[in-house]
């Protein structure tokens, strides 16, 4: 557990599917918000949001990150992307990436559990579209333990637990969740990993009505919940971005809460074997 407090920066952005304008978007937002030191946090999808299934999404060149982390390493800050598509041959993960302060690509995750759903007339299968990963990850940044995961990975609660045997601090979940979904289980489902993990959770989320910059004639949508999230790990909300679109809130984690919960109620995870 970290000594020291950690500025967290949670950013609420509404993306498209046009890297451009979603790295522009990225950057204004960085510049204008972050300070020193910020841990960045940004939602599932960051970089690209697909709205059209009759466009193929394109291959991503991991060379327009150097702004980002050109700017990571002028304002000595942290920035986790949420996640990206990226393809390995044919196959296609949604990959979360982390730049440390000096500008460099350290840590990857892999969305292991893919939105499968029948919400109301729309009927989703990431799993036709991604190849899911397969560990946990677990990064470091300014010595807190932080563990990863991605929007539909919230609802299996033995990688929240995999965390929580590690003695993570913080785990992180950036989301695109449906308004369906998201008004019925995010806030529960947060604060439930929370509380059984006794860690920080960090919800950075997409919000609002995606449309599509490659295609302008096309009528499709898509629409997502918001509601970017910072819980405590007694479970009370300390941060709610509600609907706003482009935003951030600076939350600074307080170590000592860790200590206090876990010192309150204490939680032996050795006993069940399984």
């Amino acid at each position: 557990m970290s000594a020291r407090p950690l500025s967290l920066r949670l950013f609420q952005i509404c993306s498209t599917d046009s890297f451009d304008k979603n790295i522009n978007t990225v950057l204004d937002l960085l510049r204008s918000d972050s300070q020193s030191e910020d841990f960045c946090v940004f939602p599932e999808n960051a970089l690209y949001i697909n709205i059209d299934k009759t466009i193929k999404t394109p291959k991503l060149d991991l060379d327009l990150l150097k702004p980002i982390q050109k700017l990571c390493w002028e304002k000595k800050i942290s920035v986790s992307l949420g996640s990206i598509p990226i393809y390995e041959g044919n196959k296609l993960f949604n990959r979360c990436f982390t730049i440390n302060e000096e500008g460099e690509l350290k840590n990857v995750y892999d969305k292991i559990h893919l939105f499968k759903a029948n919400v109301g007339p729309l009927t989703i299968d990431e799993g036709n579209v991604y190849t899911a990963g397969k560990l946990p990850s677990i990064i470091d940044c300014q010595l807190w333990k932080i563990g990863m995961s991605v929007c539909f990975d919230l609802r299996f609660s033995d990688l929240y637990s995999h965390y929580a045997k590690n003695k993570c601090d913080l785990i992180l979940v950036p989301s695109a969740f449906l308004p369906q979904t998201g008004r019925a289980h995010w806030e529960v489902l947060l604060r439930a990993r929370a509380i059984e993990t006794q860690s920080f959770i960090v919800a950075s989320a997409q919000v609002g009505v995606h449309t599509s910059v490659q295609n302008t004639q096309s009528t499709k949508i898509r629409k997502s919940y918001g509601h970017s999230l910072v819980i405590s790990p007694w479970g009370e909300v300390l941060c709610d971005l509600k609907d706003q679109e482009n935003v951030s809130a600076k939350v600074v984690l307080d170590p000592k809460e860790l200590k206090k919960v876990r010192d309150s109620i204490v939680m032996d995870r050795e006993l069940l074997k399984i």
